[in-house]
């Protein structure tokens, strides 16, 4: 459910008034569907704020400098001037415009998957030419160690969810259950470890190229 949809969900919940008996007072199942939908709508909104990035730049010194990111606003991207590498700042899926990433984001449960859209997405465009999916130092080297919900510079990266991203370094050290599962080595955003908690939640790909 998107945001506008929330809102209109929730507006919708909050017009509505219980049914009530001839006596003029509420019947109880009114009144108990009425708490339902109330806690569905604290739901919603816990979620949507659940996502606030928290830093702590006095206790934690900054992964990155603010400095070494260079965003194109008309294309989308961010050019990292210590690495070399041009990122996509909007998620795989999603479309940038006006500053903003719009759309869901695509959602994997399967490298194979993530990789041929990858390779769709880029060889239909000319504007993506280039761009692959990161290995695991490249896609490590974005994480904002200072921050959490998400790990990640927001001024660069605006929208980032709080999820685990792909890489495309093969995840064969057998040193952890998920490793064939997942088949190759992932980073959860939401506090920039590769650690992956449960592997039955989505994983998402964000694009990247090399310049120099």
């Amino acid at each position: 459910m998107n945001l506008c949809h929330k809102k209109k969900f929730v507006q919708k919940v909050l017009d509505q008034k219980a049914p009530v008996r001839k006596t003029g007072k509420p019947t109880c199942i009114a009144l108990r569907k009425t708490l339902i939908m109330l806690t569905a709508v604290s739901s919603i909104l816990s979620s949507q704020y659940a996502m606030a990035q928290q830093c702590k730049t006095d206790s934690i010194a900054s992964s990155n400098n603010p400095k070494q990111f260079v965003i194109n606003t008309q294309q989308g991207t961010v050019i990292d001037a210590r690495t070399g590498l041009e990122w996509s700042i909007c998620s795989l899926g999603q479309k940038w415009q006006n500053g903003n990433c719009l759309d869901a984001p695509t959602k994997f449960d399967d490298f194979s998957a993530a990789l041929t859209e990858v390779n769709n997405s880029t060889a239909a465009d000319a504007d993506w030419e280039g761009y692959r999916l990161p290995n695991i130092k490249e896609l490590g080297s974005i994480i904002e160690r200072s921050c959490s919900s998400p790990a990640i510079s927001l001024t660069a990266f605006t929208g980032t969810l709080n999820a685990v991203y792909y890489s495309s370094t093969p995840d064969n050290t057998g040193n952890s259950h998920f490793s064939p599962i997942l088949g190759v080595k992932v980073i959860d955003f939401t506090n920039g470890s590769e650690f992956v908690p449960d592997v039955s939640k989505f994983r998402y790909v964000r694009l990247v190229k090399t310049i120099n």
